[in-house]
C-alpha cells in the first residue's frame, strides 16, 4: 500500500488501500476509525488493522458502491487502548464519482412524456393537418399551440426533478425560480 490516505477522488465500487501512520498514536497502543460522511447518506465506518507502528484501511467495493456521488468528508479518530483518550488525527475530503457500470438509468415518467410531446412536434412540422376524416368519423389533433403548452409544463417537470436529484446527490441548491428549457 503505497498511500496514506484516500484518494482525493474515487469511484463507487472500487476498493482503495492505503497505511496511514501517526507519531503520536502508534499502533501498539491506539486503535483507528476512518470515518466518510455526507448530508445525504450514512456514514461508512472502517477500522484500522496494526501494521506495525502504522494503520492500514481497506474499502472494499461493497462499501463504496454505497457511496452516493458527491462531496464526501473523512476523519480518523484514534483512541488509546488503555484509557479514554480519543482524537482526530487528520481530515480531509474526497469527491465520489458514480460507478459507470451503474448508470443505466432509465427515464422517468415526465421525461417520457416530453420526448412524445416533441415528437409530435416534428411530426407536425411535416404534416400540417389538423383534422381529417376516417370511416365516417372526424379526427382532430392537437393544435401546435397547445403542444407548445404541454411541453412547457413537461418541461418544467423534468427541469423540477432533475433539480430533486441535484439536491439529493450533492445537498446543495441551484438558484431557484429559474427554468431550462432545452
Amino acid at each position: 500500500m503505497a498511500f496514506s490516505q484516500p484518494p482525493a477522488a474515487l469511484y463507487a465500487g472500487d476498493s482503495n488501500e492505503w497505511t496511514k501512520g501517526f507519531t503520536k498514536y502508534p499502533a501498539t497502543t491506539h486503535v483507528a476509525r476512518w470515518v466518510f460522511s455526507t448530508m445525504s447518506a450514512d456514514p461508512i465506518v472502517l477500522y484500522g488493522t496494526a501494521n506495525g507502528s502504522d494503520f492500514d484501511f481497506s474499502l472494499t467495493p461493497e462499501l463504496s458502491a454505497g457511496m452516493i456521488a458527491g462531496e464526501w468528508n473523512w476523519a480518523c479518530r484514534v483512541t488509546k487502548i488503555s484509557g479514554t483518550e480519543s482524537k482526530i488525527a487528520a481530515v480531509g475530503n474526497c469527491t465520489v464519482r458514480p460507478d459507470p457500470a451503474a448508470l443505466n438509468k432509465t427515464k422517468s415518467r415526465n421525461e417520457k412524456i416530453l420526448g412524445l410531446i416533441d415528437a409530435a412536434l416534428e411530426e407536425r412540422a411535416v404534416d400540417v393537418q389538423e383534422s381529417f376524416g376516417l370511416l365516417g368519423q372526424d379526427i382532430t389533433k392537437t393544435s401546435a399551440v397547445d403542444l407548445m403548452a404541454m411541453r412547457n409544463r413537461y418541461q418544467a417537470l423534468v427541469n423540477k426533478e432533475k433539480q430533486v436529484e441535484e439536491f439529493r446527490r450533492t445537498g446543495q441548491r441551484r438558484r431557484p425560480g429559474r427554468i431550462y428549457l432545452g
